[in-house]
């Protein structure tokens, strides 16, 4: 079986969107994904002070950050970044 992970960041929710609807194809196709998200790094203060990117993460709060082991993990790669769909890239 073809394994795909989903790596995304979003702020605000807008790439979590993409995201689960790439999920959803991928799994329509008979391929298993496995959604993960990038580890926030925007300081505190800067989340705060934008009321969708903080309720966003804490909608989010369960999806696992990605790690070096889900790049093992996946065969072909599909990535969001920044509403850019970065590149696919197949073993």
């Amino acid at each position: 079986m073809v394994k795909v992970a989903i790596v995304y960041y979003s702020s605000t929710g807008t790439n979590y969107q993409l995201s689960r609807w790439a999920e959803e194809a991928i799994k329509e196709a008979g391929a298993e994904a496995k959604l993960v998200r990038v580890a926030e790094t925007a300081p505190e203060a800067a989340v705060a002070s934008n009321p969708g990117w903080k309720q966003h993460l804490e909608d989010t709060k369960d999806i696992p950050v990605a790690t070096s082991e889900d790049i093992e993990w996946l065969m072909p790669f599909y990535s969001v970044y920044q509403h850019v769909l970065v590149h696919f890239h197949r073993k």
